[in-house]
């Protein structure tokens, strides 16, 4: 075997190779005997059929496995000896067939070569939010709500009460934003729920009222179809409903079949307390990855982003948590946030590689003896899936990256 690989738009590899035909015919005449040991044919025993008709049968299937097989080989090798770093699967561009040997050309993209530098010591501002008592009154209070009883109202609406509206929204030129138009919406007017300026419009409004406010959302509004955007909002007050709470907090706790309110005092801090942990680590992550991006410039293949992309719209769509329907419309949406992720995902690998972080064979394989012990059989059985060992290896990887950047960090609480 003799190849080359050549290196273009600094991380497109084309690995061109050649393989003799003795090469050839030796891989083809193992394929052709596993085929022997498996294939069933009319008239004779597994394993028993002449070579001449499994070849007559099979012939096209051998020579593609053939194919395959040395191409693997090439690719393994090629990898190991010029110590490349894949991100993407390999695209086979040509499979030639001549009189004295095969030739294939095969393309994939490598990560960039990038030394990392800045994670000695990561400065970021952030303090862990205090579960404080009003903190946790105001989470009861939301269950509380939802306990309530609903009745119509008459007469003008007023803070806590709910609006049963049909909403459409218009961009800057009057045209009608599809994905943000609503009939029947139940919308409670509390802060919290709803943006203050749809508070301040729909208090004082009464069932039949119609109406329309300009608004201009702010540049980091979480929603990117909307974030910085100049909007006409227009509303038909449909319903108007009040909620009648059970106030008295013993009663309450009786009502949810609890012995005290303290009980759901307690449950509901703790459950507190879980939550703004875990935003403190979202945050946390996001706030030292931004600080590496900042201390390091670099590109970003194209295919990792694009992988990253379909990644997020293809969870968007099975949580069905997404309001849009149109693939390329989401597509445009999260196309920065997979530049973040793709960015990210550089940044882990290459520190890996700079402080020579790996997953032990003993580590990968636990994993993999606990998926098999998951209850769900759809679980189980992506113990067995193709390339399972490599995605592992790379969340253990990664996840031994995070937990050495982390451990650096060193916090200034906001203010300072």
């Amino acid at each position: 075997m003799n190849y080359t690989t050549n290196l273009s738009d600094k991380w497109r590899v084309t690995l061109e190779v050649s393989f003799t035909n003795e090469e050839f015919f030796a891989e083809y005449k193992r394929q052709l005997e596993d085929v022997k040991r498996s294939a069933k044919m009319d008239g004779f025993r597994p394993g028993k059929a002449p070579e001449n008709l499994i070849e007559q049968k099979y012939k096209k299937n051998i020579e593609e496995e053939t194919e395959e097989k040395l191409m693997q080989r090439a690719l393994v090798t090629a990898i190991k000896e010029k110590n490349l770093n894949p991100l993407s699967r390999p695209y086979v561009k040509k499979v030639e067939r001549k009189l004295d040997a095969l030739v294939c050309e095969i393309e994939f993209d490598i990560f960039p070569e990038k030394e990392m530098s800045g994670y000695d010591e990561i400065k970021i501002d952030l303090k862990k939010k205090d579960v404080t008592d009003e903190v946790v009154e105001n989470n009861i209070n939301i269950i509380r709500n939802m306990y309530a009883k609903i009745e119509d109202k008459e007469g003008a609406l007023e803070k806590q009460d709910i609006a049963i509206i049909d909403l459409t929204v218009f961009d800057s030129e009057g045209k009608e934003i599809e994905e943000m138009k609503y009939s029947d919406y139940s919308v409670e007017i509390s802060d919290g729920e709803i943006l203050p300026v749809f508070i301040d419009n729909l208090v004082g409004k009464k069932k039949g009222d119609e109406f329309e406010f300009s608004y201009k959302y702010p540049d980091d509004y979480q929603d990117e179809l909307l974030k910085s955007k100049d909007v006409k909002i227009k509303i038909k007050v449909k319903e108007a409903k009040k909620k009648i709470l059970v106030k008295d907090n013993e009663e309450f706790a009786k009502k949810l079949g609890f012995g005290a309110y303290s009980e759901i005092f307690e449950m509901t801090k703790k459950r507190i307390e879980k939550d703004f942990d875990r935003d403190f680590e979202l945050e946390r992550d996001e706030l030292v990855i931004n600080n590496l991006i900042e201390k390091n410039a670099f590109e970003v293949p194209e295919t990792l982003i694009l992988m990253h992309l379909e990644s997020i719209v293809n969870s968007l769509k099975k949580q069905n948590k997404d309001e849009l329907k149109d693939d390329q419309k989401l597509r445009e949406v999260y196309m920065n946030y997979a530049v973040w992720r793709a960015k990210r995902e550089v940044i882990l690998h290459t520190i890996a590689i700079q402080e020579k972080i790996d997953a032990k064979d003993e580590e990968i394989q636990k994993q993999i003896d606990d998926i098999k012990k998951h209850p769900d059989m759809k679980v189980r059985d992506m113990a067995d899936a193709e390339d399972v060992r490599d995605d592992i290896a790379r969340d253990i990887v990664f996840t031994k990256v995070r937990d050495l950047i982390m451990s650096r960090v060193v916090y200034k609480e906001k203010g300072e």
